[in-house]
């Protein structure tokens, strides 16, 4: 399996990608985000080791009470998953690590069938070590899904496809320095969209101050140029408008551990400026940062908070600037339990259209809130049957009409490992 250096490595880079890859689907996203005990992030239990290959089946099932999130509800409607997928990890030769990852799933609707479809994500990384300091990752993955039927707000299928291109790498300088570097591609596309495609390329160069415990505190450079090939149509303006930008960033990032605080994230300037129409630019301070307070070895009490731009596919906007918040207490009374809690609060501003800079009266920023309530549970029932549950609430307010939303949602997931 990967060794900690190169796992850290990965870490380091996740700021790097503008789309992170992940193969939850939205419906399931809070069943697949749940961990087990037995994963480590309890003192209480020593992490299990992973093995070299693993390989699952998985079938769920999902009740929500507006699963269009229209403004005036929606008739409750039942989902169903059923996939399968696997993993595997090996050593090629020397220190050179291949692992491999992919998972195909099926999603059923029983009112909205017109939403059903067949979504699949795959990731391949060539983890590489030269000597004992300079290491890092190559990889290539993609993922294809629904987009999220919050944004559609009808029973329609649109699927992304995400391909992502990454290289990196981190070189030791001395027993207390190390020096990073790396560039990511990012294609996205989705189907029915008028503004389809964006491609993004981020390079990045860091320097770390490393502890003899291994707590950091560095210093980083983002710069990403961003490409949406479809010229944005404003309509009744009609103007056609380039989508293409530049962002910079510049940070400090730490990452610190001790027996009762885990801390991680950065804080740093941000500007991104479009070729054409200047008044849409972003400039500001953004951040993200994590944090877990480890109150007893059962209980962990976690908090997240983040403000950046985030580029999005849509008619009114290329990219919203999102200010988020949530906390939330972790529980794991045996070492195949686990109990979660989260409360969260997204506000989003849906900045980056020519339209708001050119005709505000016609064209108002789009402001919207989104706020949800999780209740999650693992049970790792033996080593080959785990289950997942989650009690998810969510709204959404906005100033645009008919956007507004609330619903509930109950979900049950089971997966079986073998290996």
């Amino acid at each position: 399996m990967p060794s900690r250096s190169l796992q850290l490595i990965r870490a380091l880079f996740v700021g790097a990608a503008l789309v992170a890859p992940s193969f939850s689907a939205l419906a399931f996203e809070a069943v697949d985000t749940l961990r087990s005990s037995s994963t480590g992030g309890f003192p209480a239990y020593e992490a299990e080791p992973a093995p070299l290959s693993l390989y699952w089946l998985q079938a769920g099932a999902m009740v929500d009470s507006n699963v269009v999130r229209r403004s005036s509800g929606s008739p409750t409607d039942e989902v169903f998953r059923l996939g399968l997928g696997g993993r595997k990890d090996t050593r090629v030769i020397g220190r050179q690590t291949l692992h491999l990852e992919g998972e195909v799933d099926g999603y059923l609707y029983n009112r909205n069938s017109d939403v059903n479809n067949l979504a699949y994500g795959a990731t391949g990384e060539w983890l590489w070590e030269l000597g004992n300091d300079l290491s890092g990752v190559i990889g290539i993955s993609r993922r294809r899904y629904q987009r999220d039927l919050a944004y559609l707000q009808a029973p329609i299928r649109d699927m992304i496809t995400e391909t992502h291109y990454l290289a990196n790498g981190a070189y030791r300088l001395g027993p207390s320095f190390r020096l990073r570097a790396g560039v990511d591609h990012v294609n996205t596309n989705v189907e029915l969209a008028t503004v389809n495609e964006l491609n993004a390329t981020t390079g990045i160069v860091g320097l770390d101050y490393v502890t003899g415990l291994g707590n950091t505190l560095g210093v980083e450079y983002r710069a990403t140029r961003g490409d949406a090939p479809v010229n944005q149509l404003l309509d009744p303006l009609g103007l056609q408008v380039n989508n293409d930008f530049n962002e910079h960033t510049v940070a400090a990032t730490i990452a610190y551990l001790n027996p009762f605080f885990r801390l991680g994230g950065y804080i740093g300037r941000t500007r991104r400026s479009y070729s054409q129409i200047a008044g849409r630019d972003f400039e500001g301070t953004t951040w993200r940062g994590d944090a877990d307070w480890i109150v007893t070895p059962k209980v962990i009490f976690s908090f997240e908070t983040y403000y950046a731009p985030r580029s999005v596919i849509d008619i009114a906007a290329t990219h919203v600037v999102a200010r988020g918040v949530s906390f939330g207490p972790r529980w794991a009374p045996t070492a195949k339990l686990a109990f979660s809690a989260r409360v969260m609060r997204e506000r989003r501003e849906f900045q980056g259209d020519p339209g708001t800079v050119l005709a505000p009266d016609l064209f108002p920023v789009r402001l919207e809130i989104i706020r949800n309530l999780r209740l999650g549970a693992y049970w790792e029932y033996n080593r080959q049957i785990h289950w997942t549950f989650a009690i998810d609430h969510g709204s959404r307010e906005s100033n645009v009409l008919n956007r507004d939303y609330t619903y509930n949602a109950v979900i049950a997931n089971v997966r079986y490992l073998f290996w």
